[in-house]
């Protein structure tokens, strides 16, 4: 049998708890002593400990592999493991193979942060010029809220895409739309599109065939 072995279990003959069950090297591997009667106070502490996950503000004195504790410094529920107290995500499976755990909650918010971070609904808005080498384009009021440090434009002009590192937002505050390398003229229809797109997946290199 591997120890530790902290199942609550109440098997007729008595406990050997250094052989049956493994030691916890606190306090509560010598309570109650054999042949001494359970000390109430004791008895309710640990009631109360096990009924509120040993909330407190200090960390618990009394403990084992396993022992949870609600953290009231920060609202959390953190979790004894290898020495130290961590967040129950560390330790929560998201996935497994051959019944090991592969990724944690932790991992797996964290493998999909920059994703989530990243959703925000798509700009377009579109219009005709009425003047020649217009090099800039204001963006309409009721949609810069939705702008980021990462979002990118791609514009067409009369219905071709330009080269989006030709399109630039103006920083850090973004009220249009710098145009570099071409101009719009009078006649000329064109369609702005925003959207965010982090540099990890935004390549400006040019791609030589």
């Amino acid at each position: 049998m591997s120890l530790p072995d902290f199942r609550i279990r109440l098997p007729a003959p008595k406990i050997n708890f250094e052989t049956e069950v493994g030691l916890t090297n606190t306090d509560a591997d010598n309570y109650p002593a054999y042949g001494s009667q359970a000390r109430a106070d004791w008895m309710r502490i640990y009631l109360i400990g096990l009924l509120s996950q040993q909330s407190s503000y200090s960390e618990p004195t009394v403990f084992a592999e396993g022992t949870p504790w609600f953290d009231l410094n920060d609202e959390t529920l953190k979790i004894r493991l290898n020495g130290a107290w961590v967040s129950y995500s560390e330790i929560i499976s998201v996935e497994q193979s051959l019944g090991v755990s592969t990724k944690t909650l932790a991992e797996f918010y964290n493998d999909v942060a920059d994703t989530l971070t990243s959703l925000a609904p798509e700009i377009t808005f579109s219009g005709v010029s009425n003047t020649n080498g217009i090099s800039s384009i204001t963006i309409p009021v009721t949609l810069r809220g939705n702008l980021h440090i990462d979002s990118r434009v791609f514009i067409y002009v009369n219905g071709l895409l330009k080269n989006p590192l030709s399109a630039q937002l103006n920083q850090p505050n973004p009220t249009m739309v710098i145009l570099s390398g071409f101009t719009i003229d009078s006649g000329d229809t064109f369609t702005v599109v925003i959207k965010r797109i982090p540099d990890s997946t935004f390549h400006t290199e040019q791609v030589v065939l």
